[in-house]
């Protein structure tokens, strides 16, 4: 498992790129959470990446001192009760799941009006990184 970058450490390019499309959005569907931000006992470290379905950062869980990815929720899903309720459903259901292709699925929960999930942080390629080779 890698660590938490220190404060000097210099966000690479593809970091970079990842905050400044957070940053661009002119809606408030993203929200965008800021170093040092707390959800319970996990501070955030940095965005990993964004979508549809939602943000995902790199965060520390101060109770068992791991990196963690967390997987917020967007705020027109939030919003929705519906939407809370299908988010907490799917991460109950992949929690419930033991497969090595399968990240796992540590916590889920609200704060502050953000609701999450807490996984597991595997680090690696992203599927988009166009270096890959294409399987089609």
């Amino acid at each position: 498992m890698g660590s938490v970058p220190n404060e000097d450490d210099t966000p690479d390019a593809s970091e970079r790129e990842t905050v400044a499309r957070a940053a661009a959005r002119s809606d408030s569907e993203f929200r965008a959470l800021g170093r040092g931000t707390k959800l319970g006992p996990y501070e955030v470290v940095s965005l990993i990446g964004q979508g549809g379905m939602g943000e995902v950062y790199l965060a520390r869980d101060s109770r068992l001192r791991r990196d963690v990815a967390i997987k917020i929720l967007p705020s027109r899903r939030a919003e929705n009760p519906g939407g809370v309720a299908r988010f907490e459903r799917e991460g109950r259901a992949v929690a419930a799941l033991s497969h090595p292709n399968i990240l796992s699925i540590y916590d889920v929960g609200t704060e502050g009006g953000v609701t999450y999930a807490v996984m597991e942080y595997l680090q690696g390629e992203t599927l988009r990184d166009p270096r890959l080779p294409s399987r089609a």
